[in-house]
């Protein structure tokens, strides 16, 4: 939804913030929930594992949760678009229609992805890699530790944080980022950039990203169409958690 030119300031800020959450603040919640682990309670409930990923799910969240209350409060023109009642329930059936199709297109897009490098690989040094390794791969740093948290938490827990990291996710990269870069194409796609570059912080190898690269950029490219289009967040918010709920059930 950016319009007019790009600003220099906004484009710092968005750098910034992204630096500040996700280059840089990810390490440190991981070093604060790995401690918190070993000195909470939680560890004669869940296994140390299972206390690292729901601490440091909690923890992701709130730090979202803080940085983008103080954007939308320092700039005016941040402001979330407001989202009636009556209009509620009938974005979730769309958007649950959407995250299924997401979801499809992933997998579409991911065997394409597994064909071409075993195609480079046959004319390298390197061997073929099974989907299956790819897939392992996948279920590393923060998107296991998330599919983690979703397992182990009671009753509906695990969905209602997903929805809250999603809902982070698409205001931050969806609306706060393009309106402060501004354009309406470059906005956008730069804030689209950063969003698939974001699915690689946190991951221990450059294999365990591309899975949720490639599907970041699909998503990307999509959300922000729509966004555009409709200035209508809940449905976006409904078809990431629901595209990610449905991964987390693969991933079991």
């Amino acid at each position: 939804m950016g319009t007019g030119s790009v600003s220099a300031f906004g484009l710092t800020v968005a750098a910034g913030t992204f630096l500040t959450v996700y280059v840089l603040g990810k390490p440190l919640i991981g070093h604060s929930a790995r401690l918190l682990a070993e000195r909470t309670s939680l560890n004669g409930r869940y296994t140390p594992i299972e206390s690292y990923s729901v601490i440091r799910t909690i923890l992701v969240i709130a730090l979202q949760v803080v940085v983008i209350t103080t954007l939308l409060l320092h700039f005016r023109n941040l402001s979330l678009p407001a989202v009636s009642a009556d209009l509620t329930l009938g974005l979730l059936v769309p958007g649950v229609a959407l995250g299924i199709t997401e979801m499809t297109c992933f997998g579409v897009a991911a065997e394409y992805v597994i064909g071409a490098y075993n195609v480079a690989a046959r004319h390298s040094r390197f061997g073929s890699v099974p989907p299956s390794v790819w897939m392992d791969s996948s279920r590393a740093g923060w998107m296991g530790q998330l599919h983690v948290a979703i397992r182990v938490m009671p009753g509906p827990t695990g969905p209602i944080l997903v929805c809250l990291q999603v809902a982070c996710e698409e205001v931050m990269f969806r609306h706060c980022f393009p309106l402060l870069i501004g354009g309406a194409v470059t906005g956008p796609v730069v804030s689209g950039a950063l969003f698939v570059g974001m699915q690689a912080t946190g991951m221990p190898r450059a294999r365990s990203a591309v899975f949720p690269m490639v599907g970041a950029g699909i998503m990307a490219a999509v959300h922000s169409a729509l966004y555009s289009r409709t200035g209508q967040l809940l449905p976006l918010v409904v078809a990431h958690a629901a595209c990610f709920l449905l991964a987390s059930r693969a991933h079991r």
